[in-house]
């Protein structure tokens, strides 16, 4: 006889506590306790773990399993997770995919004589049964639902009530992924994974720390499941992108990028990281609209907006790198590299005045920098400006610093000979 009945379509979140027997043809994430008979049906789906005097599994599970005297796993069933029990049944057919430990079974008080209740009709035990059940079934769906609204309305002050052991371990994992401590966190996030496999936090965690040993394909189921079980976590779908880009997978790498855009629409570390997607491909003006969107999210970021005037240049847009330049350059005056880029972008315009200042004030800000002189010897020489550009490949600051004696000649009758 069922005292409880969940039929297919009922949804549940939470912590449930139930007595009697119970029939479950619903969803359910969270953690189920019963104290005598409990029966998952086909159409029943549980994300949590279990724990039941007698337990039957006809649906599918993803969690641990424990019976205190009998769990059945039926034909067609599907189980993720550990399982122990006193007596174990498989059904021909089950999937059955974690380790199973088998353990005493329950007590039983034999030193006292079994207490006979009184007699009752029939007609009363019906009445009181019925009435009884009637209420604890009502009481369990009022408690289950209430539950459940709490936990997703304020999850963390549920969490500060009831402690929960896998996010103890999930917290412990984490510190020690700040510490670069990569084979103690895994430890951490496996005891949490045997205790929970739906905790989205657990997954994230094991992929990173596939991560950080370039195991990009293990490091993608992981974050895939993150994702799953938390659907509206913007960083789990970035994390895949950037998974997606070291693998090659280009379109994947997009479409997850697009994905956390739906969510964080106005994060501009996402934009920057489809710029740089778009620029690897060689799709300059899709890497310019979405490197300005990150630029103007970011005002104060001049590596957006170095990135930003290096593209333009490169797409032949000379003007608006300019303008792009002068606004990095109001930014950080002192950086030669970016007065070397302006330099660049004049000469290119036609401008070639200003561009020897800038090429000038580059290397008077880091007359050290090889890169510097080099290039803006080079620039002399595209433009037929031979005495400057001999000049610059002579300058004694450039051969001593760069080169030992033995090649300042060869170097000099090189470039002499060429022109």
């Amino acid at each position: 006889m069922v005292d409880s009945y969940f039929e297919k379509g009922v949804k549940l979140n939470g912590t449930l506590w139930c007595k009697g027997s119970v029939h479950f043809e619903g969803e359910f994430e969270g953690d189920i306790h019963s104290t005598n008979n409990f029966v998952m049906g086909k159409n029943g789906n549980l994300r949590g773990n279990i724990k039941s005097l007698n337990f039957i599994n006809q649906g599918t599970i993803e969690g641990n399993v424990h019976a205190d005297n009998k769990l059945e796993l039926a034909a067609g069933s599907r189980l993720v997770g550990d399982i122990s029990t006193f007596h174990l049944v498989i059904g021909e057919g089950s999937n059955f995919e974690g380790r199973c430990k088998m353990i005493d079974g329950p007590p039983v008080d034999k030193g006292k004589d079994p207490v006979k209740p009184p007699e009752v009709s029939k007609a009363d035990q019906k009445e009181k049964k019925t009435g009884f059940w009637g209420k604890m079934t009502c009481l369990i769906v009022v408690l289950a639902l209430l539950g459940g609204l709490v936990y997703v309305k304020f999850p963390d002050f549920v969490r500060g009530i009831l402690p929960n052991e896998a996010d103890y371990l999930v917290g412990q994992g984490n510190s020690f992924l700040t510490k670069s401590r990569y084979e103690e966190a895994e430890v951490q996030f496996r005891n949490a994974l045997r205790l929970s496999r739906s905790n989205a936090a657990v997954h994230a965690g094991l992929g990173e720390v596939y991560l950080s040993r370039n195991n990009f394909s293990d490091a993608e189921v992981q974050f895939k499941r993150a994702a799953e079980l938390k659907p509206l976590n913007g960083e789990f779908r970035v994390k895949l992108a950037m998974i997606y880009s070291k693998l090659g997978q280009f379109v994947n790498a997009e479409s997850a990028y697009k994905q956390a855009l739906k969510l964080t629409p106005n994060d501009p570390a996402i934009f920057y990281n489809l710029a740089v997607l778009y620029k690897e491909r060689g799709a300059l003006d899709s890497a310019i609209e979405f490197i300005r969107k990150a630029a103007d999210l970011q005002k104060g970021d001049l590596e957006s907006r170095r990135i930003l005037s290096e593209l333009l240049l490169q797409s032949g847009k000379f003007d608006e790198a300019i303008r792009e330049l002068k606004l990095s350059l109001e930014m950080d005056e002192s950086d030669p590299v970016l007065h070397l880029t302006m330099g660049e972008a004049l000469m290119k315009n036609g401008e070639r005045a200003s561009a020897i200042k800038e090429f000038k004030r580059a290397e008077n800000l880091f007359p050290k920098n090889f890169e510097a002189k080099i290039r803006k010897a080079d620039w002399y020489f595209q433009k037929t400006l031979f005495e400057e550009s001999l000049n610059a490949y002579r300058a004694e600051s450039l051969l001593k610093e760069t080169f030992p004696d033995s090649q300042q000649k060869q170097i000099t009758s090189s470039r002499t000979g060429n022109l």
